[in-house]
């Protein structure tokens, strides 16, 4: 079994930006846990263990998604005993349609999704930094990259399956119809 998502895919000025984040959380703070161990950011749809990431491919290449304007109102914080710093997404029609499609196509694909990917504890959002982030980080971390603390937007162009079991990879991409 391999540990997998599905998740929207961005570029661009936005994307650039999460990683300029977490590049200057890295060598400012020592904050590198998501900058090492994932792959380019994303909104990641559902994870859980599935056989193979080439049936979920194969199910999700036939699509005729298109292309949609997504829009994030800021950061926000998941507060645990280790936090969660994430660029929360807005919650528009066409994300919530194809992600809906998207999920009903995969789901039994899955032998087992993941408890935060069930729909009623779903939360659109692209981690910026978690695991090695500490409270104590905080004021530090507003000062440095308050770039990321505003409004911004970006086109979900793509969709990638993720293997996650050892380090976060994408082994498939599905670009969107225009």
């Amino acid at each position: 079994m391999r540990k997998v998502a599905i998740a929207f895919g961005f570029k661009g000025v936005l994307c650039e930006k999460i990683l300029e984040a977490q590049k200057i959380l890295k060598n400012h703070l020592n904050i590198k846990y998501m900058s090492i161990d994932h792959s380019v950011p994303h909104i990641t749809l559902i994870s859980g263990k599935s056989k193979n990431t080439n049936l979920l491919y194969n199910a999700l290449k036939k699509n005729n998604f298109k292309k949609f304007k997504i829009k994030s109102p800021g950061l926000g914080i998941f507060a645990n005993n280790k936090p969660n710093l994430y660029l929360r997404w807005e919650s528009g029609i066409n994300k919530k349609k194809i992600s809906k499609s998207i999920i009903k196509k995969v789901s039994p694909l899955f032998s087992l999704i993941d408890h935060n990917s069930k729909d009623e504890l779903w939360v659109a959002k692209t981690t910026i930094a978690w695991n090695d982030l500490k409270y104590s980080h905080f004021e530090e971390l507003y000062k440095k990259i308050q770039f990321m603390f505003s409004t911004h937007s970006t086109v979900v162009k793509s969709i990638y399956v993720i293997d996650y079991t050892i380090k976060e990879t994408i082994t498939h991409t599905i670009n969107l119809d225009n």
